[in-house]
Parts: C-alpha cells; sequence; structure tokens
C-alpha cells in the first residue's frame, strides 16, 4: 500500500523507496504527541521547549538531562508491560511482538546508554567513598 500511495506525492520520482527517516523520526516523536493529548485533556496549555545546545561561554553540554528521555522511557515501559501482559493472556502474535520490540529499542537507543552511564558513574564514587560526583544530578 505504501508504494501505491506513492504515485501520489508531488515528485514522485523523487520521493520513492521505504523512506525510513521520515519513519524513525515519527516513532521517535510519538510520546511528544501522546503528551500533547494528555495536556489537552487535561486542559492544560502546552509548552514546546527547547533543549539546551551549549553553555553560555559558547561551549558544548557534556550531557543531556534524563528528564528529556522520561516520555521515552515511560512509552518504552508500557510497550514492554503490554508485551508481557500479551505473553500472559496467550497473545503472541509475532508481528506485534516485532513491531514492539523494534519501536522499544528504538525509544530507548539514546536514553539507555546514558542511565548506564550515570548508575557506573554513581556506583565508582560510592566506591571509592567520595559521596556523589557534583555532574551527577538527583
Amino acid at each position: 500500500m505504501q508504494f501505491w500511495l506513492q504515485r501520489f506525492n508531488i515528485r514522485p520520482k523523487l520521493e520513492r523507496g521505504l523512506l525510513w527517516p521520515g519513519r524513525l523520526l515519527t516513532i521517535t516523536v510519538i510520546p511528544i504527541y501522546f503528551l500533547a493529548l494528555v495536556g489537552v485533556l487535561r486542559n492544560r496549555r502546552v509548552t514546546f521547549k527547547t533543549t539546551p545546545k551549549g553553555d553560555a561561554r559558547g561551549g558544548e553540554v557534556e550531557e543531556d538531562d534524563l528528564n528529556v528521555f522520561k516520555p521515552h522511557l515511560v512509552l518504552t515501559a508500557l510497550i514492554l508491560a503490554g508485551m508481557g501482559v500479551g505473553v500472559l493472556l496467550g497473545h503472541t502474535t509475532w508481528v506485534f511482538f516485532a513491531w514492539g520490540g523494534v519501536t522499544a529499542i528504538l525509544l530507548s537507543v539514546f536514553s539507555v546508554p546514558r542511565l548506564c552511564r550515570r548508575l557506573v558513574s554513581a556506583l565508582r564514587w560510592e566506591r571509592v567513598g567520595l559521596g556523589q560526583p557534583k555532574s551527577v544530578s538527583q
């Protein structure tokens, strides 16, 4: 169906194929759209906040705050919980598990390594007995 619909594109010769970048971007912004929907249903104003791209002196920011990835982690947890409930209830269609697994991986690919780095850093500082480093936020 996807290839059939491509014949209605404005530039069909240039806009052909699987168009993976657009599909991956769509999967990545799903949590943001979901939060906007929840905000509208709760009758709250939804604001757009940009993430910092550098410090005031023009330097690079070391790491993104994990709060930026919180919607992605929550949606990943919901997807994995739904897959677990599906297994418990005997609803084991491979297509749903493949789609849920790929989506969960794509949503967590940026946040899980940062979370692991922070955890390892905190464990190292605790083992040395120096307490928490200043860069790890509570």
